[in-house]
């Protein structure tokens, strides 16, 4: 699935950023305990991981060579020349030759923190635009659960709460016509396909928010229970 593969990226690319900022706001509380040129290494450090992982580029590239092999790439205007200009505020930074007071310091992790919350908001974007041709129904129909946990959780992150909403109001009925659908099948004797169903019914479950969850459970338990009275053994054991 093109689109799967699509959101699995942009998922890892979110991690990469939310991963940074987790960084930033460690080094920020610990400035007064380190040396102002060890806090400008740090950050330095950050920002070339950053950008090594998000954008595919080499960790030992110098700031200019970092400009230049991002100017190769695929990315919007005006965000590169954010970009471009906070590389050289870093680089400013880290060569000045002058010992970078703390407030100096905190000045450009700023910065950096808003480039990374304007590259996350160009991200989002991205997806709401591929969203558009990917409709919830593609995403219910994907065979596979961990996939499906993924791609809702993509459209949660980006913003989408209410299609988000919709994906759950649709697994909940799914699973209410599994449970129906097994009922029946435990009324009929067919304890092998009462059991199949039931597992299909756990993997839905297991992907829905936890206030979901209590609203389903116990009509979940009470056919499991009905099962082992039926049958007298667990469905693991068919």
């Amino acid at each position: 699935m093109k689109k799967a593969k699509h959101f699995r990226a942009a998922e890892i690319k979110e991690n990469i950023i939310g991963n940074a900022l987790h960084k930033i706001d460690v080094l920020e509380k610990n400035l007064s305990k380190h040396l102002p040129e060890d806090n400008v290494i740090q950050l330095s450090h950050i920002t070339k991981k950053f950008f090594s992982s998000f954008f595919g580029v080499k960790y030992k590239f110098t700031y200019e060579e970092l400009s230049a092999e991002l100017a190769k790439k695929k990315i919007d205007d005006a965000l590169k020349k954010r970009i471009f200009d906070f590389l050289n505020e870093i680089s400013l930074l880290e060569f000045s030759g002058i010992a970078p007071s703390r407030k100096k310091i905190l000045s450009v992790s700023k910065d950096f923190k808003e480039l990374l919350s304007d590259i996350r908001a160009e991200i989002r974007l991205k997806e709401k635009a591929a969203l558009k041709t990917f409709s919830i129904k593609n995403i219910l129909k994907t065979s596979k659960t961990k996939e499906k946990a993924k791609l809702t959780a993509s459209l949660y992150n980006i913003g989408e709460k209410g299609e988000y909403a919709k994906i759950e109001d649709i697994q909940m009925e799914e699973i209410y016509d599994l449970l129906l659908a097994a009922h029946k099948s435990l009324e009929l004797k067919k304890y092998k396909e009462a059991a199949e169903l039931y597992e299909k019914i756990n993997a839905e479950y297991a992907m829905l928010p936890r206030d979901s969850k209590k609203k389903i459970y116990a009509e979940i338990l009470e056919f499991y229970k009905k099962f082992l009275s039926a049958t007298g053994s667990t469905i693991t054991e068919k």
